[in-house]
């Protein structure tokens, strides 16, 4: 039985379902049971560790490729490097301190804002 066959044997024809479902008649569930609640599908697993394998490569490339560079950005901001790279000296924020200083900076960061 085809399933066009199989809907209008069931709840008549394809139009009278149409017009049961916008009224919101639950044609093939019982009459105690809604529309949404007919309708409503979860997913299960079998396997409890198995949406934890679905989403664990991308926590991988999501840490491989934002989480770490980002850390890195933010350490390296907090040192002080001779021009040669050869030493380096931990400030902490004094970076940032002289940065936001600066008028220039802070002009070019309003007119960033801007537009």
């Amino acid at each position: 039985m085809t399933p066009s066959r199989a809907v209008t044997s069931c709840c008549g024809s394809s139009k009278e379902l149409t017009n049961r479902l916008i009224r919101g008649v639950a044609t093939a569930a019982p009459a105690s049971l809604s529309i949404a609640a007919f309708m409503e599908k979860r997913v299960t697993f079998k396997n409890p560790w198995l949406p934890y394998l679905l989403v664990a490569p991308q926590l991988a490339i999501t840490a491989v490729f934002f989480l770490w560079p980002a850390s890195q950005a933010l350490f390296q901001s907090m040192l002080i490097e001779d021009p040669f790279g050869l030493s380096s000296e931990f400030v902490w924020f004094e970076n940032f301190e002289e940065l936001f200083a600066d008028p220039l900076y802070l002009r070019s960061m309003g007119i960033t804002a801007v537009f």
